[in-house]
């Protein structure tokens, strides 16, 4: 059985036909071309070619976009960046391994380490030990040529803000898979219900977790620390002019246009009673947006068929 095809190459399917383009894929249909005669457009990914190449490196480079934006003074989650050996050459370190133990010891020895360009909450690890440390650099160092690590926030709530020319297209909450004691039953007997019942899909990593513990009536326990929604996490729609969240709101945007970006999101993350960036992003996905909206498919068609309306 083949994969479904990804939302955003329907809506560039449907954003052909409604424009009266010529539509070519290639490679599995993660390049899309859009022609006009001699004239053609490629879309890579979820990078629908409206930002320039500068402005899209950085802000897919979890360290950079820290670098730029605390430079300037935004309240940003900070990012350490730490090169795969083989490149150090070409970097002032003398090494890794010195600057690593500096950076957990500055970040309270409780850190997360991360793919430097990963998306959707792969290859992200909390790391609380010097031993799982060197693990897991190892392990990432075998995949990719360069990590990331921050350190470990208790995060209130996170929020992703989707810009486009400075205009906010779109707001969503991500909320984490949880489950609401009864005072009864264990939690391994909540998730099971809830797993049962559809409000959670998959079995969650309960590792940090006592399954054997009754939460009391009322109580709120999140399945997992990460807000991704690859992982798990639900989008809930927030009206762009939320007066809640106008601070979070402004925050982003100043982010975005810091960046010089046209078309990308930005994520905002409450913690310690403050308001930071946690990250940017200049591909924008929808996917699992859209899948959870009714009318989620005509909206990322109204945003990204506007996109596309600029980029050609």
């Amino acid at each position: 059985m083949k994969n479904a095809e990804r939302l955003i190459l329907g809506s560039v399917r449907r954003y052909a036909g409604a424009r009266g383009l010529d539509l070519e894929t290639h490679g599995d249909g993660w390049i899309a071309e859009l022609k006009r005669g001699a004239r053609s457009h490629f879309i890579h990914g979820y990078d629908i070619g409206l930002n320039v190449a500068s402005s899209h490196r950085i802000a897919n480079d979890k360290a950079a976009t820290f670098e730029v934006l605390n430079a300037a003074g935004l309240p940003s989650v900070p990012h350490r960046h730490f090169m795969h050996p083989r490149f150090l050459k070409f970097m002032s370190a003398e090494g890794n391994w010195r600057d690593l133990l500096e950076a957990f010891d500055a970040f309270g020895r409780d850190v997360v380490v991360k793919d430097n360009e990963g998306t959707g909450g792969m290859e992200m690890a909390r790391v609380t030990s010097v031993a799982d440390l060197e693990e897991r650099v190892q392990q990432l160092f075998n995949t990719t040529r360069g990590i990331a690590v921050s350190p470990f926030l208790e995060i209130a709530s996170e929020t992703r803000f989707v810009f486009l020319e400075g205009d906010c297209v779109l707001a969503y909450a991500k909320e984490r898979p949880s489950v609401t004691g009864d005072g009864k039953r264990t939690l391994a007997a909540l998730v099971a219900g809830a797993i049962a019942s559809g409000n959670i899909a998959a079995l969650p990593d309960l590792s940090t977790l006592d399954p054997t513990r009754t939460p009391k009536a009322g109580e709120v326990v999140a399945l997992a620390w990460q807000h991704n929604l690859g992982q798990g996490a639900k989008a809930i729609r927030i009206d762009v002019n939320d007066i809640e969240a106008a601070a979070r709101r402004t925050l982003a945007r100043r982010a975005f246009d810091r960046l010089g970006l046209r078309f990308a999101s930005i994520d905002i993350v409450q913690a310690g009673g403050r308001d930071l960036v946690l990250e940017a992003n200049s591909g924008v996905m929808l996917e699992v947006m859209a899948r959870g909206a009714t009318d989620g498919e005509a909206l990322a068609d109204a945003i990204y068929h506007r996109a596309l309306d600029l980029a050609l």
